[in-house]
């Protein structure tokens, strides 16, 4: 990893209301975008030598767990594809930090290059770490809450669009009341 360039963002100030919160998330959304966007760029050619038009995958949860179950790469007529080879080079990259000093906040971002190979087994650049970085899933955070939901992400790794579908149950609560005797 090459560090090339670190910059500072945004300031802003710690504040009751929690403003800050909304600031931090939306900077770390634009580069978490911005770094995806990098990726399946830089892998534009790689995905064309090996017919890759959509990575897909399913996924399920609810009640404090969930998250995707598997991720595979297709063609465009949605047959199953095996990749040979998806390295890329130099890829720019942005890391966020920030330092708090008395009610102030600084948010930085660091640019640096690597090297992305999607086939490695942990490989922060698989099939299914893509599909979680588009935030499709963003809906249901860490799955905590009263539902079930499954489902599955198509993302077009040509035109950079995602389509979710799927169905979701809620619990619905009811009043309940009773009396017993043990006479």
């Amino acid at each position: 990893m090459h560090i090339e360039e670190i910059k500072l963002v945004k300031t802003t100030k710690r504040d009751k209301e929690y403003s800050w919160f909304d600031i931090e998330s939306n900077i770390e959304k634009e580069y978490s975008q911005k770094n995806l966007n990098h990726v399946l760029n830089a892998l534009q050619d790689k995905f064309k030598e090996n017919n890759i038009t959509y990575i897909w995958g399913n996924f399920s949860g609810g009640h404090d767990e969930g998250g995707f179950d598997d991720a595979d790469f297709y063609d465009e007529d949605l047959e199953k594809v095996e990749p040979k080879d998806l390295k890329a080079y130099w890829v720019t990259q942005y890391s966020l930090f920030k330092t708090e000093e008395n009610e102030e906040i600084k948010y930085y971002v660091s640019e640096y290059s690597k090297t992305i190979d999607m086939l490695k087994p942990d490989s922060n650049y698989n099939a299914m770490s893509l599909l979680y970085k588009t935030g499709a899933l963003n809906e249901y955070g860490s799955f905590a809450g009263e539902f079930r939901v499954d489902g599955e992400v198509k993302l077009n790794v040509i035109t950079k669009k995602y389509h979710v579908t799927g169905s979701q149950t809620v619990e619905q609560w009811e009043d309940i009341e009773q009396e017993g005797s043990l006479a």
